[in-house]
C-alpha cells in the first residue's frame, strides 16, 4: 500500500491467501484507500439533469487560488433544496470536500487540477478561506505520510 501510494495510486485491495473470491464484499479482503479532506470556495451551481432538471447538479468549488476546481454533487434531498433555494447565501461560502487523490492538469491555460471521487462532508460558514493549491498538495502528502505511519508502511 505504501508503494502504491508513493506512485500516486489511492486504492489497494489486501486478500486473504485461503479467502475464495466472490462478486461483492468479503471478509477475506481488505480495502486500503487513500481518503484527504480540504476546503474549496463554492461558485456556481452546474445545470442538473434527470431528477436534478429543476435544480442542479452540482457545485462547482475552487481553490482560493483558483489552480484547481471540482464539481462536487450535494446527495441529500433536503440540503440539495436548501443550496438551491438559499444560493445567495451559500454562494463563495467554503465546503469541506474528501477525495482520494489530485488530478494534475498537464496544461493549466486549458485545464485546471482537480480532485478525484469529491465528496461534500460539510459547509463551513464559520470559515472564510479555501485552501489554495500548495495547501491542497500538502494535506496530501499529510494524509499520505498518515496512512504510512498508521500502517507502518515507511
Amino acid at each position: 500500500f505504501g508503494k502504491m501510494l508513493s506512485e500516486g495510486k489511492e486504492v489497494t485491495i489486501v486478500k486473504k491467501q485461503s479467502g475464495i473470491w466472490r462478486d461483492g464484499t468479503s471478509k477475506d479482503q481488505l480495502k486500503l484507500k487513500l481518503e484527504f479532506e480540504v476546503e474549496l470556495r463554492m461558485k456556481e451551481l452546474e445545470k442538473g439533469k434527470g431528477k436534478n432538471k429543476s435544480t442542479f447538479g452540482s457545485v462547482l468549488c475552487y481553490s482560493e487560488d483558483g489552480l484547481l476546481n471540482v464539481s462536487v454533487s450535494i446527495p441529500e434531498e433536503s440540503e440539495h433544496q436548501d443550496v438551491f433555494d438559499n444560493w445567495e447565501s451559500y454562494k463563495d461560502s467554503i465546503l469541506t470536500v474528501r477525495a482520494n487523490n489530485i488530478m494534475v492538469s498537464n496544461d493549466l491555460a486549458k485545464k485546471p487540477h482537480s480532485l478525484f471521487l469529491p465528496v461534500k462532508i460539510e459547509f463551513r460558514k464559520d470559515k472564510t478561506e479555501a485552501n489554495t493549491y500548495p495547501e491542497i498538495q500538502e494535506a496530501l502528502k499529510a494524509a499520505i505520510a498518515d496512512y504510512k505511519r498508521r500502517f507502518h508502511l515507511l
